[in-house]
């Protein structure tokens, strides 16, 4: 994993805290079916572009 430390500055520690932090973020999140359906319920189509790249 290089782009992190790389991109931002982040020692070892700090990029293994990140990883786990997003690996358990990303057992936790809904499918991606779900997680793109309720994007497009909540935000209109012009918004959505912004939205994602927030992400």
């Amino acid at each position: 994993m290089r782009l992190p430390p790389i991109r931002y500055g982040l020692d070892p520690g700090n990029v293994a805290d990140l990883r786990a932090d997003a690996e358990q973020l990303e057992t936790e999140a809904p499918d991606t079916v779900r997680f793109t359906r309720a994007i497009k319920d909540a935000v209109d189509y012009d918004n959505r572009l912004g939205v994602i790249e927030a992400l």
